[in-house]
C-alpha cells in the first residue's frame, strides 16, 4: 500500500480496518464518500475496496479478510457494493442487517452524494418490502430492479 493511500486509510477510517487492493492507486472521490459514510457506523469494523467492488461489515472472513454480507446471516452485518464507473451505477450485490436498523444505514451511507446520474440497481431483492421502502425513501435516485 503505497503512502498517499494508507494516509487515506488512517485519515477516513474513524478507527475501522480498511483494506485497500493493490491495484488502486488513488481513491475516486465517490468511493471515498461512500468509504467515509461506511466507517461512521458504529457496528461496522472492516472495509475492503477493490477497483470495482467495496465491501464493509462487522465481520470478515478467512484469509482474504472479505467482509461478510451474505443474505441471512446469523451475526454479520454488512454490504457488498459492485461499482461500474464506465456504466455509473452501484449495484448493491449483498446486504444484511443482523441488527434492525443498520440496512438503511448501510443504504444511507452508499447513497449520500451520489451523483445524479448515477444508477442504483438491485439484481435479486429477498427484502420482503425493504427496497420499495428505499426506493420511496429516496425518490430521487435512479432505482433499477432486475
Amino acid at each position: 500500500m503505497n503512502k498517499r493511500i494508507r494516509n487515506w486509510c488512517d485519515e477516513v477510517g474513524n478507527g475501522k480496518t480498511i483494506i485497500v487492493s493493490k491495484e488502486i492507486k488513488t481513491i475516486p472521490p465517490l468511493i471515498d464518500r461512500i468509504v467515509r459514510n461506511l466507517a461512521q457506523i458504529d457496528i461496522i469494523r472492516y472495509i475492503k475496496v477493490r477497483p470495482d467492488f467495496l465491501a464493509a461489515s462487522n465481520e470478515i472472513k478467512g484469509g482474504s479478510r472479505d467482509p461478510v454480507a451474505e443474505p441471512h446471516h446469523p451475526t454479520a452485518t454488512g454490504v457488498s457494493l459492485i461499482v461500474d464507473f464506465p456504466e455509473q451505477y452501484i449495484q448493491f450485490y449483498e446486504m444484511n442487517a443482523a441488527r434492525k436498523g443498520y440496512g438503511e444505514k448501510m443504504v444511507a451511507a452508499t447513497l449520500d452524494g451520489l451523483p445524479e446520474d448515477w444508477e442504483v440497481c438491485i439484481v435479486m431483492d429477498w427484502s420482503g418490502g425493504f427496497w420499495e421502502k428505499m426506493k420511496a425513501k429516496y425518490p430521487s435516485v435512479n432505482w433499477d430492479f432486475m
